[in-house]
């Protein structure tokens, strides 16, 4: 139905704006893990704020709805979003562990 297709490109577009938020937070720092960075970048915050406030509004908004095409997605759905950020959080950890393990051995073979 022409219903359903909109709440699966809505979960779609959910998909993409939650794992840009978790993107924006592990990409602060090429080298040093996210939970190691200590400084809070307030313009970080702010944007993620913005991007919950259209979630809302693609969500909620019918004149909002109708430019993007979505439509409200039941609650019991979004459980659906949370592996995805996670994933690409745990993605970028592990190639910084790897790429920090990598500079380390090459430092000690260049400096024996």
């Amino acid at each position: 139905s022409q219903e359903f297709h909109r709440q699966a490109m809505t979960m779609t577009l959910l998909g993409a704006i939650t794992c840009q938020m978790a993107n924006v937070f592990t990409l602060r720092s090429w080298e040093d893990s996210l939970w190691n960075l200590t400084h809070i970048n307030k313009m970080i915050w702010f944007g993620v704020a913005m991007e919950a406030v259209f979630i809302v509004a693609i969500l909620y908004v019918p004149a909002i709805q109708s430019i993007f095409n979505t439509a409200t997605v039941p609650l019991e759905n979004f459980w659906l979003l949370i592996p995805f950020p996670i994933l690409l959080v745990l993605n970028h950890e592990w190639y910084k562990a790897r790429q920090k393990a990598k500079w380390q051995t090459t430092s000690v073979e260049y400096s024996a």
